[in-house]
């Protein structure tokens, strides 16, 4: 048992966007910086999840020479607020590109607690020959004690390798999810048995109280000629039932399995697409969720440059139904929600960038790029919390991609629920700088109650300005500025102690003190 906190370069940022309902993009608002300390973040197919207490939790990957870290950053505001991100495991590899640790996916149990798996590639080897290509591995974090445990390598490939002869196979794991049913978590993943050329949809529970080896729900056998058969799964459950899905490229079948609390059925078809009998590279990426007796799940096929399809799968008393639509676009991710019957369905595409495309009951919208209010492009997004689009989160590089940005944000033509409401309650307020002491950026948040003209200035001990940050008229809600240690001439200023005061048109006024080192 262990917890690990870390102090990490973070700040919050709240900016207002212009709303643009027309056209082509759609600019988000209430744009907030939860992280920007690393070159690398890693968010799996459900990274955030809700409590009983309605808080958010954000959980993701940092990636180091020797060591992954994997971080939950923790929201009481829907999104506008985030705390500093705080560590709840990681992952000791060999300083190599492939030994890293990949994609938290999070579950609540229906006691409360949260529960998270996450991939990791590393020992042992299957072949010694091959050391740049580890095998993939689960490690399986939950806090039902209050503290944050991991369980090391509670799922991996060696007993389905093992079993089929080929303990010399590098395997990996593809799109790792997890589901919680009552008080029992099940695990499922796609998996690629490289040189056996063998595809299986990996499957595992906690039921007993600790987690079963992996065992393979089917297993496709392409022989020597390797079809990228199968490269995504997931599960979903309506309360009664569990379901494991899965797409056949192959042969263009999206399958199914039901498992009844007793055991898993036999697996049935319950769509099938035109199939891709050639050797093109592929990519597929599967994201689920589940609520009120309804199972969701987006899809994206991406076929090289001449097939981009998105798959919406929907499963209700009815039975299963699917919709497709072919996308311009090469297809690299999704990510999707549901909000009162409304799909949000987020995709990433060449360049880059992502879109946002809904379905509804007459099907799909035109799609909408997602725009920062700097019509920067978004790079990664994440919006899988069960029946609530709010909030979204990306990531964005610096101009010479050297650090990355994690952010959190909001869709302006999504209403706000009452629940919501509650967490918004404006007085005037200024914060402690952040981070503080700092050496080259430092971020100043404050809270207006209501519209008003305000002036943010900074001065040094000796009471002479050396900054005005704002002076003008701003709205009501929280907002962030930040301060780059330049004064009025643009020259850096120098260590010591600085003031920074927040006064409004009407006299009030708060006063605060950082320290600059550089």
């Amino acid at each position: 048992m262990y917890r690990l906190i870390k102090l990490w370069t973070i700040c919050l940022i709240v900016l207002t966007a212009n709303v643009v309902f027309g056209g082509d993009t759609l600019y988000l608002q209430e744009e907030t910086l939860i992280d920007s300390s690393a070159n690398s973040f890693s968010l799996g197919a459900r990274p955030m999840v809700v409590g009983n207490s309605d808080t958010i939790r954000l959980f993701y990957v940092i990636r180091n020479s020797d060591t992954d870290f994997v971080y939950q950053a923790v929201s009481n505001d829907w999104g506008n607020i985030w705390s500093a991100p705080e560590g709840v495991s990681f992952y000791q590899h060999p300083d190599m590109q492939r030994y890293q640790a990949y994609s938290p996916s999070a579950a609540v149990d229906a006691d409360g607690y949260i529960h998270l798996i996450y991939e990791y590639r590393g020992y042992p080897l299957y072949h010694s020959g091959w050391p740049d290509y580890p095998p993939s591995h689960i490690n399986y974090v939950t806090n039902e004690t209050g503290d944050w445990v991991t369980y090391q390598d509670v799922v991996n490939d060696s007993a389905i390798q093992a079993s089929e002869d080929n303990d010399s196979t590098i395997s990996y794991f593809y799109g790792s999810f997890i589901l919680s049913k009552g008080t029992i978590e099940y695990f499922i993943s796609a998996d690629y048995a490289w040189w056996a050329t063998k595809y299986h949809v990996v499957y595992s529970d906690n039921a007993g109280g600790s987690w079963t080896e992996g065992s393979a729900l089917v297993t496709y056998d392409r022989g020597a000629i390797d079809k990228y058969t199968i490269k995504c799964a997931s599960l979903l459950s309506d309360g009664v039932n569990v379901y494991a899905i899965w797409f056949n490229r192959y042969t263009g079948e999206l399958r199914v399995k039901t498992h009844d609390g007793c055991g898993w059925g036999a697996d049935s078809t319950i769509f099938t697409a035109d199939s891709s009998g050639d050797d093109a590279l592929s990519y597929y990426t599967m994201s689920s969720t589940s609520g009120n007796g309804v199972c969701y799940s987006a899809m994206i096929r991406n076929e090289g440059n001449f097939l981009n399809e998105i798959f919406f799968i929907k499963k209700d008393g009815s039975g299963w139904s699917v919709d497709t639509i072919s996308i311009q676009d090469t297809l690299y991710s999704v990510s999707s929600c549901v909000l009162n019957d409304t799909a949000y369905i987020f995709y990433g595409t060449t360049g880059w960038r992502s879109k946002l495309i809904k379905h509804t009951a007459t099907g799909f919208s035109t799609p909408k790029v997602l725009l920062t209010q700097d019509g920067g492009h978004i790079m990664l997004y994440v919006a899988a919390i069960e029946n609530r689009v709010q909030p979204i989160m990306w990531a964005s590089p610096n101009q010479d991609t050297t650090m990355w940005y994690l952010y959190s944000g909001t869709l302006p033509d999504v209403g706000v629920s009452e629940k919501q409401q509650d967490f918004h309650h404006f007085g005037f307020h200024l914060a402690q700088n952040y981070p503080n002491p700092f050496s080259a950026h430092t971020f100043i948040r404050y809270t207006l109650p209501r519209s008003d003209n305000i002036e943010l200035i900074i001065y040094n001990i000796q009471g002479q300005l050396v900054r005005t940050l704002l002076s003008k008229e701003e709205n009501a809600g929280v907002h962030t500025v930040g301060w780059d240690r330049k004064d009025e001439k643009g020259m850096i200023a120098p260590n010591g102690i600085y003031f920074y005061q927040l006064k409004t048109s009407t006299g009030v006024k708060e006063t605060r003190k950082m320290l600059l080192l550089r």
